[in-house]
């Protein structure tokens, strides 16, 4: 049976309203709540390759949660670790399973080790990011990661290549993975305009261009990607609409299944404590061409405040609004490509993240699936 899993802020802190993780089983396009498992922020979700896996990082904490997803949609906790820092904000695994990269928004990335039925090891690589940070008095006042995703083509016998976005040094970083031992090293990195705050990033399916949400500036940050992950930075384009005049930042960037069309969304407010409105908020789509160029095509309104996080599944784009409570699809004309209004699919308390969960008990080490809360794999 196929189900959303919907992560919520849940913390006074945050102004949030949410529970914890949120199942719904969508089997007839409908969704239906079968589960809500309590938890502090469990901010970024991912599928796990054995069977009925989920790993869930715990926003302004230090932890992260191994759930086993039976049948029935319920959720149970099987396991605990230090994320070795605090405010983990992403996670993503490897291209074989074996290996879970953490991201901890304090400043480090962290590696572990996944065994067969996916049970965490301790942390076997490590890394500190450092740099100057941007001139963003609050937002920059260090490194601070908030994404990490793999380069397409990248992996071999040896290793596999990372990008990982840093809002407070407005750098993208270059990393290795040794997969063998789970060693982690910095290849490289490259540095966006002053005050970017670069979020998260988008890569073309053959590994050769990137793209970056800044959620400072709201510009997109265009990139070729040659090898050993070395990017080049090609243009910069706003994603505003000159016609809305309210505060925005940027939060995700997704590609088209079929790479034809750029997505990002734009939160209205400063920060993340803001309440956002009064209006909808939007998200900005481009045109891809064949070389990775970008020509902006217009601004779709979402159908609430505050969209962070938005995930393709089924021909359509899922946006979560963390502020009016709601996910909210999108479907685009099979003949044009213009986007319908949007249509509520369901209410949950401040939902930040989404990950479409295969069947529990098909999914294996044998059969990898794609983590669905990655932008890169709708």
């Amino acid at each position: 049976m196929p189900f959303a899993l919907v992560g919520s802020r849940t913390t006074a802190r945050r102004q949030a309203k949410g529970v914890g993780i949120t199942v719904f089983s969508t089997s007839y396009g409908d969704w239906r709540q079968v589960c809500q498992w309590p938890a502090d922020n469990p901010s970024f979700l991912v599928q796990g390759r054995a069977a009925g896996m989920v790993y869930a990082v715990h926003g302004d904490d230090h932890r992260l949660t191994r759930l086993s997803l039976a049948a029935s949609g319920q959720l149970r906790a099987v396991q605990e670790v230090d994320t070795t820092g605090t405010n983990p904000v992403h996670l993503a695994l490897d291209s074989s399973g074996s290996w879970l990269l953490i991201v901890n928004h304090s400043g480090s990335v962290v590696a572990l080790p996944v065994a067969s039925f996916g049970e965490l090891g301790s942390p076997a690589g490590r890394v500190e990011l450092t740099g100057t940070p941007g001139p963003h008095r609050s937002d920059q006042p260090g490194p601070r990661p908030h994404q990490v995703v793999p380069i397409p083509g990248s992996a071999d016998h040896d290793s596999e290549l990372f990008l990982v976005p840093d809002k407070g040094l407005d750098v993208v970083v270059t990393l290795r993975l040794d997969v063998r031992t789970g060693a982690l090293t910095t290849l490289g990195r490259v540095r966006l305009r002053d005050g970017s705050g670069p979020r998260h990033i988008a890569l073309a399916a053959d590994g050769s261009a990137a793209y970056t949400i800044d959620e400072l500036a709201c510009t997109i940050s265009v990139f070729t990607v040659a090898a050993a992950g070395r990017l080049t930075l090609q243009a910069v384009h706003s994603a505003l609409d000159p016609d809305d005049v309210r505060d925005f930042r940027g939060a995700e960037v997704v590609l088209s299944p079929d790479g034809r069309r750029l997505l990002v969304s734009l939160r209205s407010g400063a920060g993340d404590r803001e309440p956002g409105g009064p209006g909808e908020d939007y998200v900005a789509e481009f045109a891809v061409a064949p070389g990775g160029s970008l020509t902006p095509c217009g601004w779709i309104r979402t159908g609430g405040i505050r969209p962070r996080f938005m995930a393709w599944h089924d021909g359509a784009l899922y946006v979560t609004h963390e502020r009016t409570h709601t996910v909210t699809r999108l479907r685009p004309d099979p003949a044009t490509g213009t986007f319908a209004t949007p249509t509520q699919v369901a209410a949950t308390g401040s939902p930040v993240c989404l990950v479409f969960a295969t069947d529990p008990t098909t999914t294996g080490r044998g059969a990898p699936q794609p983590a669905a809360s990655d932008p890169n794999h709708p």
